[in-house]
């Protein structure tokens, strides 16, 4: 791999529309369009000698939507929940850009049981992924991830975490470009335990 002196820094435009809504205290509402042009990305092209050049070649136009909204049920309950949808196009080939998720969807919760215990949980969902019209292997999976964490206080120096990471031990993958056979696997179900002490 080859750099280039030549290179020109790559460069974005873009327009956002965001509404914030408050129906109460308890209720918080966020709505955004977006689009955005790029252009003078930067790729490695192959010369055909083994060797790959990093070059200006490509612009990309994308457009999409966002939402969010919030909700504090009580003083100890907070949940959030988030829906993203975008569509990505290679202007050189009017493709769909590979591999970039369409769709993510996640949630989350903030639980504060008592004055020492604290439960954190989070899930999200990785939606519409298309590979290149050129990479003939299935298409990829959509998968869900789902942390849960939990903080117990023991004195006003010591506090203890405990998480679980991907809690369902979901099966999943994020791609390859197909240079690597198969695709990356992610974590599978983890356990993670913390102690902090503050002097």
């Amino acid at each position: 791999m080859l750099g280039n002196k030549n290179l020109e820094p790559e460069k974005i435009k873009t327009t956002e529309l965001a509404v914030d809504y408050r129906l109460n205290f308890d209720w918080q509402l966020t709505a955004n369009l977006f689009y955005y042009q790029s252009e003078d990305l930067i790729n490695w092209i192959a010369q055909g000698d083994g060797t790959s050049i990093a070059q200006n070649s490509d612009n990309q136009n994308g457009y999409g939507a966002e939402l969010e909204a919030h909700w504090k049920p009580s003083e100890s309950l907070k949940i959030k929940a988030g829906y993203a949808w975008q569509n990505s196009e290679n202007q050189t080939t009017k493709e769909d850009i590979a591999d970039a998720p369409g769709q993510t969807f996640d949630v989350s919760i903030n639980w504060d049981i008592n004055e020492e215990l604290k439960l954190y949980i989070d899930t999200h969902w990785i939606m519409s992924r298309e590979r290149l019209s050129s990479d003939l292997r299935d298409n990829i999976d959509d998968y869900n991830r789902t942390n849960i964490s939990a903080n117990y206080k023991v004195s006003n120096n010591l506090t203890v975490k405990f998480t679980v990471r991907n809690a369902f031990d979901s099966n999943a993958l994020e791609p390859s470009d197909g240079r690597i056979a198969g695709d990356y696997p992610l974590e599978t179900r983890g356990y993670w335990l913390s102690v902090s002490y503050n002097l």
